[in-house]
């Protein structure tokens, strides 16, 4: 019996439902089933029986829950003791991606439910190698960026005899945003002479000669524009795309913030992102690691 088998029985006890206890657990509804089966097999009967108001507890299975909940107690204090262990801040650094911005609600939420009292702490970046020196030198513990798929063996290279472990996430397809009707989005494809006629948008300047990572409009522009407009992600830069002329390169962004803004959007083939983690190879926080990774992947899948 596994500790994943009881906090999901748990959760389905809670929510009446495999696919909403899957949900919360960010696990797959096969997962969820499959462990909830071999949980039932190994215990030697139902847990649950199906009805029309969702999953209800058969007899045994209210008194296995009893027996779950001050197991779920015990484990809760585990996890105290090993929040303890965290002394200082656990700090996120990420190149603005919102999936890493989500990930951290969730790590947050998490940890506060079990009464965590260390400190947590998110940071966006606009410099990837500031990104590397701060991992390297324990500023930070944790970092989050991209880099184009063709690239990201070269840029795992390039880190290869720094401290550190790079771990891929996963990948997301760039995308040209602009205002609805603008010029670019007739040809239905992205076009760079066209684009060279238009200010690009971009986080950074010189993101080209960055050694480890670029900022997506110099990966895919090469030449020098006949403008460039330097903003940081949010309101201002979505308010200026629907008033200029301009674009932006970048992973997708929301329905919710095309709408308001008076976006469109266009995939750019052949332009898939990885999206890689970095932090120290001894660090002594693997634990809060590995669950910001798996909510970071859980936000890619």
């Amino acid at each position: 019996m596994k500790t994943e088998q009881i906090r999901l029985a748990l959760e389905i006890a809670r929510a009446r439902s495999i696919s909403r206890a899957a949900a919360s657990l960010f696990i797959s509804q096969p997962t969820a089933s499959n462990l909830l089966k071999s949980l039932e097999n190994e215990i030697g009967y139902p847990i649950f029986v199906r009805k029309k108001s969702g999953l209800i507890l058969t007899e045994k299975g209210s008194g296995f829950i009893e027996q779950a909940l001050q197991i779920e107690r015990s484990l809760n204090v585990i996890s105290q003791i090993r929040h303890e262990d965290l002394r200082k801040n656990f700090r996120v650094l990420s190149f603005h991606l919102d999936l890493s911005e989500l990930a951290f609600e969730k790590l947050c939420e998490k940890y506060h439910s079990e009464g965590c009292t260390a400190s947590l702490e998110y940071q966006t970046i606009r410099n990837p190698s500031e990104a590397v020196r701060m991992v390297t030198d324990e500023t930070c513990d944790l970092a989050v960026l991209i880099c184009l798929k063709k690239a990201f063996a070269s840029c795992r290279e390039s880190l290869s005899e720094k401290p550190l472990k790079i771990v891929p996430l996963g990948r997301l397809q760039m995308q040209l945003s602009c205002s609805k009707g603008h010029p670019i989005l007739e040809n239905g494809s992205v076009d760079p002479d066209l684009l060279r006629r238009y200010p690009g948008f971009s986080v950074i300047p010189n993101s080209a000669s960055d050694p480890y990572i670029a900022d997506p409009l110099s990966m895919l522009i090469k030449q020098s524009l006949n403008a460039h407009i330097i903003t940081p992600p949010g309101p201002v830069r979505y308010r200026l795309l629907r008033k200029t002329n301009g674009y932006l390169i970048s992973p997708p962004l929301s329905a919710e913030i095309r709408e308001e803004y008076g976006l469109d959007s266009l995939a750019i083939d052949h332009s898939d992102i990885t999206v890689f983690a970095m932090y120290r190879k001894d660090t002594k926080k693997k634990t809060i690691v590995d669950e910001y990774l798996m909510y970071c992947r859980s936000f890619l899948s």
